[in-house]
């Protein structure tokens, strides 16, 4: 049985996380802190599966459209549907798909194909839950400062903060792209009303830039669709490296990911891609948490070529992509 004070542990530090951000999520993590019921009905959420036990209760309940708006209400709805919630926490996983993340890849897939020489690239996302950052060529951006750029008649426009001194390489056209793929262990099928709704529940509810975001990067997907691969990506990806043409460069990306591999199988992934890289040019784009700074993305690129392996850190951004630092020198 789960460790019920782990459980009040996971509310007490998603409360801080909250803070600022969902007053609503903050005030019911608290409340469920010191409530045995309700920490005993969110533990159906761990089972050794590691998913984030609050977002996936929270996500539960918006998902039966229960009342997340008041303590009472909420604690009511929980335990009036607590089989239907049950059932939830133990088959559905929390896969935001956060289509803001694209603000800082953008200027990262800039470095990838500059770096190859404008090679077409044949992007691969390892953990792309429903492929929505895969269409990220499609959409508009306007960061802070700078001229807009991409498809200023795409429904997705994201907004982005620039901090720091230096400015990131933003593209006067997109890069080329030879073909999308994305892996994932449980692909979110979004021509099933329910996938799109339990995406559509994980956005915070105060949080409608987001689920608004969200529901126009759906709809280019619907008319963009893209390659999908249900399974694991260590698996998968040697099979699907091997079928990239040597007119391309193969292009991996994953955003907050990497966690969610067990320590062992980062080495193993990092290994199958130098492997990879020392015999074909290959582009690697990893935004995962900072070091020591877990509300804080780093974007790091990594090229080989001609087996010479260049490795870079680009940036430091927001996990949704709200600001973006620029670090990098430009000697890619």
């Amino acid at each position: 049985m789960t460790d019920l004070t782990a459980v009040a542990k996971a509310f007490e530090r998603f409360a801080v996380d909250c803070h600022d951000s969902s007053p609503i999520y903050e005030r019911l993590s608290l409340s469920i802190v010191g409530d045995q019921e309700l920490l005993a009905l969110a533990a159906y959420a761990d089972a050794g599966r590691k998913q984030p036990i609050p977002n996936l209760l929270f996500a539960a309940v918006r998902f039966l459209e229960g009342d997340v708006g008041s303590i009472e209400a909420f604690r009511a709805f929980c335990l009036s549907h607590a089989a239907e919630i049950q059932a939830i926490l133990q088959t559905r996983r929390v896969q935001t798909n956060e289509v803001g993340r694209c603000a800082y890849l953008l200027p990262a897939f800039v470095v990838a194909s500059v770096s190859c020489a404008g090679r077409p690239l044949a992007v691969i996302e390892v953990g792309t839950s429903a492929g929505l950052l895969l269409n990220w060529d499609l959409y508009g951006y306007r960061y802070s400062g700078v001229e807009a750029v991409g498809n200023s008649n795409s429904p997705v426009q994201l907004s982005c903060e620039l901090r720091g001194a230096a400015l990131p390489p933003l593209p006067n056209t997109m890069p080329g792209i030879s073909s999308k793929l994305g892996i994932d262990l449980h692909i979110i099928n979004l021509t099933d009303e329910n996938e799109r709704r339990w995406l559509q529940s994980l956005v915070w509810p105060e949080h409608q830039d987001r689920a608004n975001l969200l529901a126009a990067a759906i709809g280019v997907q619907r008319q963009h669709a893209v390659r999908l691969m249900n399974g694991d990506g260590l698996e998968l990806l040697p099979q699907v490296l091997a079928g990239i043409s040597q007119s391309s460069i193969a292009c991996v990306f994953h955003t907050a990911v990497l966690n969610q591999f067990p320590r062992e199988n980062r080495a193993v992934f990092s290994n199958l891609l130098a492997e990879y890289g020392e015999a074909n040019d290959l582009a690697w784009i990893s935004a995962e948490m900072a070091p020591g700074a877990p509300s804080i993305v780093q974007v790091e690129v990594t090229t080989w070529l001609n087996a010479n392996r260049h490795h870079q850190i680009l940036a430091r951004a927001h996990p949704h992509g709200r600001w973006l630092e620029w670090t990098a020198s430009a000697n890619y």
